[in-house]
């Protein structure tokens, strides 16, 4: 059974997809896809205007000030992936879309996620360190017990 934090994506996934859903059924029922295709088109473009508006925003500011240029480029590499996931998405193949009976798509019998302790987050690395470390080249001496 999915965790609640997984059916609350489900969940707004679904109601965020609504209109495509609608648009969708439309189609079926009409045997047109021009309300699907301007639907998908419509908010497609939307969201793309959205996402380079702000990257150009993020780009003068960059042009301007170098602290800016790291916030710009993460956006435009966000820009480029949500591209082509849109891209891809609109290829992909319809049977990988099917649900299974009781499951998510693409996910057949998952396995139960074991999570290993991360020891680093348990302590600090320091105090786990049997012996004092040798400093590196060039680095002073540390002073012990101060």
């Amino acid at each position: 059974m999915p965790g609640l934090s997984e059916r609350r994506i489900d969940a707004w996934t679904a109601l965020a997809a609504e209109p495509a859903v609608r648009a969708a059924e439309r189609a079926i029922a009409t045997g047109s896809n021009t309300v699907l295709a301007d639907t998908l088109a419509i908010s497609t473009a939307a969201e793309s205007r959205r996402r380079l508006a702000s990257v150009l925003a993020l780009k003068t500011q960059a042009e301007r000030d170098s602290g800016r240029r790291e916030a710009y480029q993460r956006a435009a590499d966000d820009l480029r992936s949500w591209a082509a996931g849109v891209y891809l998405a609109a290829l992909r193949d319809a049977d990988t879309h099917v649900a299974p009976p009781g499951g998510r798509p693409g996910r057949t019998n998952p396995e139960p996620v074991v999570k290993h302790p991360n020891r680093y987050t348990e302590e600090s690395a320091s105090l786990r360190r049997h012996a004092p470390r040798l400093p590196f080249p060039g680095q002073r001496r540390r002073q012990l017990g101060a």
